[in-house]
């Protein structure tokens, strides 16, 4: 058998830098699940925010881009962590904005929206 490289097992790495250690956090990379459920008359996101509470969300609309972020802190005797996100998608035009209503509850928080009433198809008389 081969000889183990003893400098190789010993070796120890210097510490890492805080953005290093930062970027491999747990929460770097969070991205909160949601899931869409539609009816005929409205359409609701549910994203799963967590702990985060009404305070640590933000939710805006522009134009038909609605876009929610959030920021969660939280401070222990020795450390301070952090998390945030930012998820914005495009809102179909079949929507009423003004209808937008949200609910915060255990963990999830409900976006809905009514959809608009259907086209109506007017005929066309020829005389």
């Amino acid at each position: 058998m081969g000889d183990v490289d003893k400098k190789a097992v010993t070796k120890t790495e210097a510490p890492k830098n805080w953005i290093e250690k930062f970027w491999e956090a747990p929460w770097s990379d969070w991205h909160p699940s949601m899931e869409v459920k539609e009816t005929d008359k409205d359409r609701t996101y549910v994203v799963d925010v967590g702990q985060m509470t009404a305070g640590d969300l933000d939710l805006k609309l522009q134009e038909d881009v609605l876009t929610l972020r959030g920021f969660h802190e939280e401070k222990t005797e020795n450390s301070v962590s952090s998390k945030s996100f930012q998820r914005s998608f495009t809102v179909p035009s079949d929507m009423k904005m003004e209808t937008i209503k949200t609910e915060l509850k255990d963990g999830k928080l409900s976006i809905k929206m009514s959809k608009r009433d259907p086209p109506i198809t007017i005929p066309i008389q020829s005389a």
